[in-house]
């Protein structure tokens, strides 16, 4: 983004808004792909709809999956379900189903990716329709070292996690 001005002052605003992907397909053919450490919009557009989102994830590396209803457009998914992730051959990897985390109507996994390249499945229950934000978070837990090279960082109103173990 470039803003310019010629001649005065004045003030001006940017904002950025997630534009919702148009509809999937549910095989490795989709154009879409999941943000790791952040979300992207989408809408199951009818009854039975799956949508399908390429995962660039790391082999050994703990993620959270989340799928929410999203009222991006007025007309959120009343029960987004994660049907999976699944390999380029339609193979569903075991454990990686959900639907209703928790107390809640959204859906949501951790787990440890296996390596190799992976798809996220979205939908929504039964016959239900609407928008989804689909979150991807790296949630792995950092080995800190103990003295000032260590890579570890934390921001002002921040958090972080490790864990502390024995050599």
């Amino acid at each position: 983004v470039v803003a310019e001005v010629f001649g005065g002052l004045g003030s001006y605003r940017v904002s950025v808004r997630t534009v919702r992907n148009a509809d999937l397909p549910a095989s490795e053919a989709t154009s879409a792909a999941a943000v790791i450490n952040g979300s992207v919009l989408g809408r199951v557009d009818s009854g039975g709809d799956v949508d399908w989102f390429r995962a660039g994830l790391v082999q050994g590396r703990t993620y959270r999956i989340e799928l929410a209803s999203s009222d991006a457009d007025g007309s959120a998914l009343f029960d987004p379900v994660l049907l999976g992730l699944f390999r380029p051959d339609g193979t569903l990897l075991d454990g990686t189903t959900n639907d209703d985390f928790g107390n809640t109507l959204n859906s949501q996994i951790t787990f440890t990716a296996p390596g190799g390249q992976l798809y996220i499945a979205a939908g929504g229950f039964a016959t239900t329709t609407g928008d989804y934000r689909l979150s991807v978070t790296d949630i792995t837990i950092a080995d800190l070292g103990a003295d000032t090279r260590s890579l570890g960082r934390i921001v002002a109103n921040g958090q972080t996690s490790s864990r502390i173990g024995l050599a």
